[in-house]
């Protein structure tokens, strides 16, 4: 029970059956009929091949001869949340801070924690 002098709630943090970890890269999005934000979060990369031609040389695979590829950079998309405009002005709040607290940590250390 909570003090009523100090009044507190306790939040259980539990993962759903969903939940993964995503490389984010970006993100695009607009408004909803309903006037929600849409934010679509994506990873950039680069294009997989659709197929490879090997050489057979008797019963084995031999050298690649080529591969069919887009001609394009991938934008995949991860994960499409929809939320109400305070929710968004609270999330990017705590971007922010997190960025700066981010930046800070990369000056404590001296080198780029990018490059992981």
């Amino acid at each position: 029970m909570s003090d009523p002098v100090n009044p507190e709630i306790v939040f259980d943090l539990i993962k759903s059956p969903a939940y993964r970890t995503a490389h984010i890269d970006g993100a695009f999005g607009g408004i909803t009929t309903k006037g929600k934000i849409s934010i679509a979060l994506f990873s950039e990369r680069q294009p997989i091949p659709t197929s490879i031609t090997h050489a057979l040389d008797g019963n084995k695979i031999g050298k690649e001869l080529g591969r069919e590829t887009r001609q394009a950079i991938i934008r995949e998309l991860e994960v499409n949340c929809i939320m109400d405009p305070d929710t968004a002005r609270a999330i990017a709040e705590w971007l922010n801070a997190k960025a700066e607290e981010s930046e800070k940590a990369k000056e404590s250390i001296g080198n780029d924690v990018d490059n992981e």
